[in-house]
């Protein structure tokens, strides 16, 4: 007799398997066309804790527009029968958080999961070789997106406006990008490209394009090819050769062989003429003494008159132009509101000295794409929103609800402190955008980070 252990976790082919909070309310399908069978129950089993809809036969897809705008459904879980998720099939189901799609499903409809603004885990195996136009367009609660082998293009704005994006893979497989694919993707600050041969795609990201803030990491041996590519020249500056075999980065950080000296702080602001004065010169522990641009540094140099040991409270807020910032070995202290609405500040260099960092210190900060902690014991927070960003919503009155926004970058810590950070009260919060950095050899390791994977 065959054991039925194994299969016990997933449906039978005649089933479809779901979540949507209630053990007495069942999700009805919106339409019954498409499953290739007849609906033949739907009843609640506490044993396996969720919903069981069951056909008179073997499924082989999801219908078009099967479930859209159910807003019950929290999770589903599809048999391994199932080829097709068609046009529209989860449309605006804004509580679907889990779908399980098994390997077998080959394409992926158009506006199949446009509007799942809840949906953070799902899973789309090898098999896909198709992805429609806006299939998940405004999933804004998506982290991280892994394209399958096998996909040859990405359909017409597929990840519009998935704000909390922040690394993609594109698989070797891939030939093109369509228009807006990832317009809106704000807080993309990494892209991870497999295709030897450049995708063709002018206007994925904007059109018009305008330049994206993010790494591009490519083949090493194929930089050249997408520096010079058409499409792809545009954003030479951010393409950056990879080892995708060991998932390290050749020279990751460029200027990590350069340091300040202890009187001096680092930064660039856009302009090779005009400098950005801080907004308070006290608690720097020493006087400001110049602040002249470094043509051999490609960087602006503010230098004191003794060594510092601090960054003041709200010593550079509000400085909208700073860009990037590299403070130096003597740091032991930021204070609060440090960096505070630093608004295009996308980088920072955090010295291992620092053991404490305050309220606010980099809040606000929404161009901010990495964060380099040198600090193998994880810095306290004196306060809280250190690296938030708000919404500003009017309520009755005219006063304004202030919402923590989830934050867009990626924080770089020591390898051996991956754990300590990732449990420290302070920095748990942020668990997600924590990834281990080999500050010895300038490499990041990906093996280890927190992702979403599809």
């Amino acid at each position: 007799m065959e054991s039925t252990e194994s299969n016990s976790l997933v449906p039978a082919s005649n089933e479809i398997w779901y979540t949507n909070g209630s053990t007495t309310e069942a999700t009805i399908p919106c339409t019954n066309e498409g499953f290739g069978a007849e609906i033949i129950s739907n009843s609640y089993d506490s044993e396996k804790s969720c919903w069981i809809l069951s056909f008179d036969r073997e499924i082989t897809a999801i219908g078009s527009g099967a479930f859209a705008r159910d807003k019950s459904l929290i999770s589903i879980q599809v048999p391994n029968s199932v080829t097709t998720i068609e046009d529209h099939a989860f449309r605006s189901c804004t509580n679907l958080e889990t779908i399980t799609i098994p390997y077998g499903v080959t394409s992926i409809g158009e506006r199949a999961f446009i509007w799942c603004t809840k949906l953070k885990n799902i899973n789309i195996p090898e098999s896909v070789t198709f992805i429609g136009d806006f299939a998940f367009k405004n999933c804004e609660s998506l982290i991280s997106i892994n394209i399958p082998n096998g996909v040859v293009a990405i359909g017409e704005r597929t990840f519009y406006e998935c704000r909390d994006l922040i690394s993609v893979t594109f698989p070797e497989t891939l030939l093109s990008i369509g228009t807006e694919a990832f317009e809106g993707c704000s807080n993309l600050a990494n892209i991870y490209c497999k295709a030897k041969i450049p995708p063709f795609g002018d206007y994925w990201f904007s059109a018009p394009y305008t330049n994206i803030d993010c790494k591009i990491y490519v083949y090493e041996d194929v930089v050249n090819l997408y520096k010079s590519n058409e499409d792809w020249s545009k954003f030479a500056k951010y393409i950056i050769g990879y080892d995708f075999t060991n998932k390290r980065e050749y020279n990751f950080d460029r200027n990590q062989q350069d340091r300040p000296a202890n009187d001096e702080i680092w930064y660039t602001n856009g302009s090779t003429t005009e400098a950005t004065t801080p907004k308070s010169e006290f608690g720097f522990g020493a006087s400001i003494i110049s602040n002249t641009y470094d043509a051999s540094h490609n960087c602006w140099i503010i230098k004191f008159n003794a060594e510092i040991s601090s960054i003041g409270e709200s010593a550079f807020a509000n400085c909208r132009d700073l860009i990037t910032v590299t403070l130096p070995s003597s740091i032991t202290s930021i204070a609060d509101k440090a960096f505070n609405y630093c608004t295009a500040l996308r980088s920072v260099i955090i010295p291992s000295r620092v053991t404490t960092i305050g309220y606010g210190a980099f809040a606000e900060c929404k161009a901010l794409k990495s964060v380099y902690c040198k600090a193998t014991i994880p810095p306290i927070f004196a306060g809280d929103f250190v690296f938030d960003y708000f919404t500003h919503t009017k309520i009755a009155g005219g006063s304004l609800m202030h919402t923590p926004y989830p934050i867009g970058c990626n924080i770089y810590v020591p390898f051996n402190a991956l754990d300590a950070y990732k449990s420290q009260r302070n920095w748990e919060k942020y668990n997600n955008h924590i990834s281990a950095y080999d500050y010895e050899n300038n490499s990041l390791d990906l093996h280890i980070q927190s992702t979403i994977s599809i």
